[in-house]
């Protein structure tokens, strides 16, 4: 009985080894007499099979002298197998022995150009280890099984961190191919994988933990290796050209972190320019560094802030999702719950605010923005709950949540508040106001709530005082170019108490205020007839800029500051 299988046109001398794809055999062509690699495929998925074929015709169009050359492909029976080149010195781990160190980097400089020539092409390996890289009887380095690759999901040693942990990037990431070539590296220069035999947990926690390479290796060598399998994609070779000219160098061009540092620089300004409520500036800083930089982390991260800031929520949440895929690690779930928050996503706000705080225990915006889920959502016992909590610690007596407070006791019923009648908080006096004889109204089911008129106060205005900059409604109404002054100021009809009045009934009585810090103007609609700011209708609310123009349901203005214009 014949001990190997029978394929036309060869004669089988030996099996060479056995992986996930099935068995590859040394085979000997009848006529030539030259020797070959047969491999039998394990897969009869027809779908898997032809989509194999057509990728190793893709890769045996490019001819490179680096790439296992597949010759042909033939049917036996019910299983496929490919006839291809014979590397007589076997693969990188039956070569090592007895070969310098120089020499094997040099192996690795040659497979990571070929790869990265392979990348350019969009061709990616995803399942490089020191079993697929094969040396030639010349001393030539090939690569082998790239289509028999991706019929698996990979070897798990070689797969990036974030493959251990359900951050599964996409099969033509080139920083997956990186990683698998720096721990076929390190497995080369220091005689074993430190990663065999451990979990996917330990696995990740020995790349926390910084200890990984083992044995007499260079200092420069570590650098590099250490870079390109980096435990954050963002922080590794981000394409294979890099890690050719670091290994070439001996040693990580500063050239490579240039990016990050500009990066850095652009993030910095951006988040000085919002401290400083420049926002005419940071928008233009914050398109410019998206544009030249879109994959780094820290100029996503600002820019989601800044977007944030300035009321563009999908924007904020699309930038900071992209942010987290760079790295998973970085902390935007406050960021990312206030966007759930006004999406009005109230159970998913509350989780990613919580989880936050049980990290940042001292964060006013998140306890904010978690007391809002509770106001948003009637839940107003809870809010008042939270409030006391704080205010109970002398650390933690944040102004506005003396104000938050208090509209969660109105709504509850409570409308006598002694303790306030000398409060400077506008957004208390504003709310007090509401309780006036004259807006029992409000209290009408027929008619708008108390609710919508009531005014939340978010950290940004928690300073806000009645010496704010003059301002008017330019071509609104020649009866209504007065200038005000106020910190809150009302625009509604005539005849219910407004700071600017318009006597006609398209516009509620009260439709609107207006939030009068200097370089941090809001607008807010007050579940009105609507209002409009720069041609998109104000759910809630919206940031003013100096010129802004402003429509109250067909009433239409310009809004203007008396002293400094806001930039």
């Amino acid at each position: 009985m014949c001990k190997y299988p029978i394929i036309s046109g060869y004669d089988i001398q030996r099996e060479l080894g056995q992986g996930g794809f099935g068995k590859v055999y040394l085979g000997k062509d009848k006529i030539s007499g030259g020797l070959v690699a047969i491999k039998f495929l394990k897969d009869e998925n027809p779908k898997s099979l032809n989509d194999l074929v057509n990728e190793i015709q893709l890769i045996d169009s490019f001819d490179h002298p680096n790439i296992v050359k597949y010759r042909t492909h033939i049917q036996n029976g019910e299983s496929l197998c490919f006839v291809m080149d014979y590397c007589e010195k076997g693969n990188l781990h039956q070569a090592m022995a007895g070969t310098s160190l120089e020499q094997k980097v040099q192996w690795i400089i040659t497979g990571t150009n070929t790869i990265a020539q392979l990348h350019e092409r969009g061709v990616y390996h995803n399942d490089l280890k020191p079993g697929n890289l094969l040396i030639s009887k010349s001393g030539t380095l090939k690569i082998s099984d790239f289509g028999c690759a991706n019929l698996s999901w990979g070897t798990r040693v070689f797969l990036p961190p974030e493959m251990l942990i359900d951050q599964y990037p996409s099969n033509d990431d080139p920083r997956r191919d990186i990683y698998a070539l720096g721990v076929t590296l390190l497995e080369l220069a220091t005689g074993s994988n430190p990663f065999s035999g451990l979990t996917n947990e330990q696995i990740f926690q020995k790349h926390l933990s910084g200890d990984i390479i083992k044995g007499d290796v260079p200092q420069w060598l570590q650098e590099v290796i250490l870079n390109a399998i980096h435990r954050i994609p963002e922080l590794r070779f981000q394409n294979a050209s890099d890690f050719v000219e670091a290994l070439s160098a001996k040693h990580v061009p500063t050239v490579l972190n240039q990016r990050r540092l500009i990066g850095g620089s652009i993030s910095n300004k951006i988040n000085g320019l919002i401290a400083r409520k420049k926002w005419v500036k940071v928008a233009g800083l914050v398109a410019e560094g998206l544009n030249r930089y879109p994959e780094d982390v820290s100029i996503c991260q600002a820019a989601g802030n800044y977007y944030l800031n300035r009321n563009q929520i999908e924007k904020a949440q699309q930038t900071l999702l992209h942010a987290l895929s760079l790295n998973p690690r970085i902390d935007v779930q406050k960021e990312l719950g206030i966007c759930q928050l006004e999406l009005g996503n109230f159970p998913q706000a509350i989780s990613l605010l919580n989880d936050h705080l049980s990290r940042s225990g001292l964060d006013k915006e998140a306890y904010s923005s978690l007391i809002r889920c509770y106001y948003e959502t009637d839940r107003y016992e809870y809010a008042i709950q939270l409030c006391d909590q704080l205010l109970a610690n002398r650390n933690l007596r944040f102004p506005f949540l003396y104000n938050n407070r208090l509209i969660c006791q109105i709504l509850m019923g409570v409308s006598d508040f002694p303790e306030f009648e000398n409060s400077n908080n506008p957004f208390i006096a504003y709310n007090l106001a509401l309780l006036q004889p004259q807006n029992e109204f409000y209290n009408d089911e027929k008619g708008p709530n108390l609710k919508s008129k009531l005014l939340f106060q978010e950290v940004r205005h928690e300073s806000l005082k009645d010496d704010m900059n003059k301002f008017w409604l330019d071509n609104l109404d020649r009866n209504n170019q007065k200038e005000v002054n106020k910190a809150i100021a009302t625009i509604g009809r005539t005849g219910y108490q407004n700071d600017i009045e318009f006597g006609n009934t398209r516009v509620s009585r009260k439709h609107a205020i207006i939030i009068n810090q200097k370089n941090d103007l809001w607008i807010y609609d007050l579940s009105s007839t609507g209002t409009w700011v720069d041609g998109s209708r104000v759910k809630k609310r919206a940031p003013l800029l100096y010129n802004s123009k402003i429509e109250f349901n067909g009433f239409f203005g310009r809004f203007i500051y008396s002293l400094d214009k806001v930039i």
